[in-house]
């Protein structure tokens, strides 16, 4: 897995501001190791942090998601 420290560093810079986030970029160019790393660290940071990643890559996932909201 890649270290995207500068990626990071911004999404850190960012992460008080009460604006939503987006992260652009063609398909498999690792926007998902960024928000998995930045979860990672922001779960260090502090433990109390109520933090959900879903991955709509993955299939079964999506699936899932879209049956309940029926």
């Amino acid at each position: 897995m890649i270290k995207r420290d500068k990626n990071i560093n911004e999404l850190f810079f960012y992460k008080d501001i009460k604006l939503i986030k987006v992260i652009t970029g063609i398909r498999k160019s690792g926007k998902s190791t960024i928000m998995q790393q930045y979860c990672s660290l922001l779960k260090k940071e502090n433990k109390d942090n109520n933090i959900i990643f879903i991955d709509f890559n993955d299939y079964e996932t999506s699936v899932s998601i879209k049956n309940n909201a029926n």
